[in-house]
């Protein structure tokens, strides 16, 4: 060191040489000195350098390895100790040996082209090797080697940190596992798979394409999903997608749109796609599981095009019955009718009245048929309305009762009522069509039994709301084979020409059908020789209002209403005459129209207190005649219309109710048309808008 004029240290290299004379003797040293303090700063540097790169390499959890050009470890640091090794016996020691066979070549190529200055990009900047350890297992680590330069600044060999990343790639080979299995089965199943982002072309399609829609995978892939649907399908299955995309339909929805075959022709396709998201839960793509539905479709076409034509059939049967039942009712309005005017006529002989009685009881079975019939249409069309009232129970129960009593009385039965419930208590229930099931039951229990009893139960459960009723009698018993269908239609206990009792054997097949249209059940239990019990429960909720209240049998109303005119518009003359004569018999005046037209000319020439207008009529029919009074005939337009027909149903009773004030179905009898005449007459009653004459 020579300490410069400016007090600085400086460092110099000295380099002597002796001076001789002629004898070779040393007479002077000539010295040649060279500064070196910037050398001396360099390497001042480079030490600490040194230093401080030694201390982070020795705390670093990573393995750093110094490597000469032919892989021999110059420097380990002691992180190498996680893989059973001391730096002592790795240095010195060739680095590729500790590689795997499988792994040596790429990385070998890789340093190679490092120290040709280049970096493959096949190994974006970093190496995958597998390493073996002390204990001769292999892991997984990621190398970043560089390069390292000596003092004159010429590559000098590598140095390389070793990162464990056995964890990771165990994932990833699980899910390359997974993503396998997966291809497998997306690549056998009969489905078809595919997975679309949302730029709408397809970027995986399962190998079932093919024998689907004749495209292979490869021909799809890369094109877009909306140019193979048909024109008509598009814009609603690209609604349907977006819904799933922005969770608006659930998951999985079935969509179904038609795409076209690689062979041209149009086929359907039912998908239910899924959405794909990352796990910020932003959408990738559309996981779609797809499946020929033509089959399907062509099914469902068939059975709509069936449905359809049976809802033709049925209008048409409907419409048959409804004709035959006009055809039938009128003449027997005029059986009835007459029959009931003749037995008022006191000079009759016994032989006479009881001629008359048989002609009456033979009208009013045709006519029970005919009502069953047309009941059973009802019901197979599914028009029979359940309508539910306030029906105080004890008395409903009690008037049945007396009106068989008569008949038990006749046969020396002992007909008898039990029942759980208060006297006064009032249920809400379709009053009418229970009234039609239970006569039904008890009748059957009355007509099939010789000796004995007929016992109406009737059990109502107020918590859980349900009444049951049950009719046992003593009779014969039904034996498993009279059982299995005596529910169905046209079913009879007894065959051939040597039957004991008369019907249809529809009646069990109305009830039932009556029964589970509010929503119950119905059913019997019999054994030969032990008699029968038939049931039927059905909901029936307490309620605090009064009962319905109809209007007494009598003429209360219209006998106040004597002197009131009365207009009958009529196609049929018979039915034409029996109104006369029944209404004229209890003071009304009455005039008789042969068709709507008529009618509606007498209606516009004078006021009427009331209108009774056939509904089928030729040309005119009746509520067409009607809405023409209402609207035409001033004299009229409020005057009270009742329609006046032999097929009154639900669907003509709302199609209708803006028309007529209430119903008379044919045949007539006198006491029940002064029920609908007495709530015409007197507005403020409780109205029976349907005497209905099958009761």
């Amino acid at each position: 060191l020579i300490r410069a004029n400016d007090g600085s240290c400086r460092t110099f290299s000295v380099r002597g040489e002796p001076i001789r004379d002629a004898s070779g003797e040393v007479v002077a040293v000539l010295s040649v000195a060279r500064d070196k303090t910037q050398e001396a700063q360099t390497l001042e540097l480079l030490e600490r350098s040194e230093a401080q790169y030694r201390m982070v390499t020795e705390h670093s959890q990573d393995p750093v390895l110094h490597l000469a050009f032919d892989g021999t470890m110059r420097f380990v640091s002691e992180a190498v100790a996680q893989y059973g090794y001391t730096p002592d016996q790795l240095t010195g020691r060739n680095a590729i040996a500790l590689v795997h066979p499988d792994d040596q070549a790429d990385l070998v190529a890789f340093l190679t082209a490092l120290a040709a200055g280049e970096r493959p990009e096949t190994m974006e900047y970093n190496a995958e090797f597998r390493i073996k350890d002390a204990a001769g297992e292999h892991h997984w680590v990621q190398g970043n080697p560089s390069l390292v330069f000596d003092a004159e600044g010429r590559p000098d060999g590598y140095v390389n940190s070793l990162r464990p990343i056995g964890a990771r790639k165990a994932i990833e080979a699980e899910l390359k596992a997974s993503e396998a299995r997966y291809r497998t089965i997306a690549e056998r199943v009969s489905d078809i798979i595919a997975i679309t982002p949302v730029s709408g072309r397809f970027l995986y399609v399962s190998p079932s394409i093919e024998a689907t829609t004749g495209y292979k995978p490869e021909e799809l892939v890369g094109t877009l999903w909306a140019q193979h649907i048909h024109p008509d399908d598009v814009e609603a299955a690209v609604a349907a997608y977006l819904n799933v995309m922005e969770e608006r339909a659930g998951s999985a929805p079935i969509i179904r749109y038609r795409i076209r075959r690689k062979n041209g022709a149009w086929m359907w396709l039912e998908a239910r796609p899924s959405a794909l998201r990352d796990a910020s839960g932003r959408f990738e793509a559309f996981l779609d599981v797809i499946r020929d539905a033509s089959l399907q479709v062509a099914l469902e076409t068939e059975l709509t095009a069936a449905k359809d034509a049976a809802e033709q059939v049925a209008a048409v049967k409907a419409e048959f019955l409804a004709n035959m039942s006009h055809e039938i009712r009128t003449p027997l309005t005029a059986v009835l009718g007459f029959s009931e005017q003749l037995a008022l006529q006191p000079e009759l002989s016994p032989e006479s009245r009881e001629d008359l009685a048989r002609i009456q009881h033979a009208g009013k079975t045709l006519l029970s048929i005919v009502n069953d019939i047309l009941e059973l249409s009802r019901l197979e069309a599914g028009r029979v309305q359940i309508t539910r009232q306030p029906t105080e129970l004890g008395g409903f129960f009690t008037d049945l009762v007396q009106m068989f009593a008569p008949m038990a009385s006749a046969k020396a039965l002992n007909l008898t009522l039990e029942s759980d419930a208060p006297e006064k208590l009032v249920l809400d229930l379709d009053a009418d069509h229970l009234r039609q099931v239970t006569l039904n039951l008890v009748g059957n229990a009355l007509k099939f039994t010789e000796h004995g009893f007929v016992r109406i139960r009737v059990r109502h459960d107020a918590a859980a709301s349900l009444l049951r009723v049950e009719v046992e009698d003593s009779g014969p018993g039904l034996d498993e084979a009279q059982l299995s269908n005596l529910f169905e239609r046209f079913s009879q206990l007894e065959t051939g020409s040597a039957r004991r009792y008369a019907g249809s054997g529809l009646g069990l097949a109305i009830c039932r059908g009556l029964i589970e249209a509010m929503d119950g059940r119905i059913g019997v239990d019999s054994r030969p020789g032990a008699g029968s019990t038939f049931f039927f429960e059905v909901e029936a909720r307490v309620v605090q209002a009064a009962p319905f209240a109809p209007a007494q049998q009598g003429l209360d109303s219209a006998s106040q209403a004597q002197g009131a005119r009365v207009l009958v518009v009529d196609d049929n003359a018979l039915n034409r005459e029996l109104a006369l004569r029944v209404l004229r018999s209890f003071g009304f005046e009455v005039d008789l129209a042969t068709g709507g037209e008529e009618g509606v000319e007498a209606a516009r020439l004078r006021a009427y207190d009331l209108i009774m207008m056939d509904v089928r009529m030729p040309r005119l029919d009746g509520p067409t005649a009607a809405a023409l009074i209402r609207r035409e005939c001033i004299l009229n337009e409020k005057t009270p219309i009742v329609a006046f027909t032999a097929d009154v149903d639900e669907r003509l009773e709302k199609n209708t109710a803006h028309l007529f004030e209430g119903f008379v179905r044919k045949p007539l009898e006198v006491s029940q048309l002064f029920e609908v005449l007495n709530a015409v007459f007197e507005p403020d009653r409780p109205q029976m808008p349907v005497a209905d004459m099958a009761d």
